[in-house]
């Protein structure tokens, strides 16, 4: 678990002044058939936390279920809507969503959880509160590294220039009582998806 720290309070400013180019940059990381790993076997409304500028939602629609994307930053949604992403796209915190309890029936998140500066149990509890039971709740987030590379390091770098850490957090989903599967996915090995049903 990581605590908060001030880095959260200006990101959705720095994700606002570089949300027109951000794409480019995520699909070097995070490719298509990553996303569809995401997706697969998903049906019915999904939430995606952090949606950024609206990429895992137009894949989500292209497979004929509905979503609603939140996310911080005003920019980031500016530029989703500017890319014709669809669904109710709401400007909200992640540490309390602005949604009733078992809204949906999936969740999802990318590169937000594992991310400097976040409260990964607040968010995650939040995630499985508006989560129906029987429903997944979907990370990809950060590997921990099985074999450090330079790009691994420079992660842990950054994370404790602010006073954070980039760590994993099945340990916070199992204190939710939810049990999660783990896969390495696409990004060079940057990436992990973890998958665990609310029961």
């Amino acid at each position: 678990m990581k605590h908060w720290s001030p880095l959260f309070d200006w990101t959705p400013r720095l994700y606002g002044r570089i949300a027109r180019y951000y794409d480019f940059f995520a699909r070097l990381f995070v490719t298509r058939r990553t996303i569809d790993k995401v997706l697969a076997g998903l049906s019915g409304t999904i939430l995606d936390v952090a949606c950024g500028t609206g990429t895992l939602l137009q894949a989500a629609r292209e497979r004929g279920f509905s979503g609603c994307g939140v996310d911080r930053s005003r920019g980031m949604l500016v530029r989703a809507r500017a890319k014709g992403a669809r669904g109710n796209l709401v400007e909200g915190s992640f540490y309390e969503l602005p949604y009733g309890d078992e809204s949906f029936d999936h969740v999802v998140e990318t590169n937000a959880v594992g991310g400097v500066g976040i409260d990964d149990a607040t968010v995650l509890a939040e995630m499985a509160r508006v989560c129906k039971k029987g429903g997944e709740i979907r990370l990809l987030d950060y590997a921990p590294p099985e074999r450090e590379t330079w790009l691994h390091r420079l992660l842990m770098q950054m994370g404790r220039l602010f006073g954070d850490e980039v760590q994993p957090f099945q340990e916070t989903l199992r204190g939710l009582g939810l049990e999660p599967q783990v896969e390495v996915v696409g990004g060079l090995g940057m990436y992990q998806l973890v998958r665990a049903v609310k029961r």
